[in-house]
């Protein structure tokens, strides 16, 4: 399956997001998604993240994100997920995360592995919560229905 989704954010959504999450993880975000390769690729004007096999890790995922606050100014980064870290950064399993329980406490998440990603309901953070404001060096993603499912998808999940 390649498919190429439009991921709009409910209206109920751009409302109230926690302090952490940068407002531009609200906008629309294009998904292209290419089961056959496992890769995922969720963007906006604003930054992109790209999730795919690590090649160099067998049983891991990399993720990497770059986010653009201005023609001169860029940030970027790239981690290692497990499948089960993947899953719950996307909200698709109950997990806590096993390193971030200071993060869960401070921030208010639901699920949060420390250095990799802090998720609160739908608003995910890739590496972690932030200041909210540009320069923050992380992605912010709204979590809609498609993207879950994109990354469902590509994790071999089945619905």
């Amino acid at each position: 399956m390649n498919a190429i989704v439009s991921s709009e954010v409910p209206e109920s959504a751009r409302i109230c997001c926690p302090a952490w999450f940068h407002k531009g993880g609200l906008s629309e975000m294009d998904m292209k998604v290419f089961q056959d390769r496992r890769l995922a690729i969720i963007s906006n004007n604003l930054a992109r993240l790209v999730i795919k096999p690590a090649e160099s890790t067998p049983s891991c995922w990399e993720v990497k994100w770059e986010v653009c606050w201005s023609p001169q100014m860029k940030g970027w980064g790239w981690r290692h997920f497990s499948d089960q870290e993947l899953a719950a950064a996307f909200g698709l399993i109950e997990d806590e995360g096993k390193s971030g329980y200071w993060m869960r406490h401070r921030y208010l998440l639901s699920s949060a592995e420390e250095g990799k990603y802090g998720r609160s309901g739908s608003y995910l953070n890739i590496p972690s919560p932030g200041t909210g404001h540009d320069g923050d060096p992380n992605i912010s993603v709204y979590v809609t229905e498609e993207i879950r499912k994109a990354i469902a998808a590509i994790l071999g999940f089945r619905e």
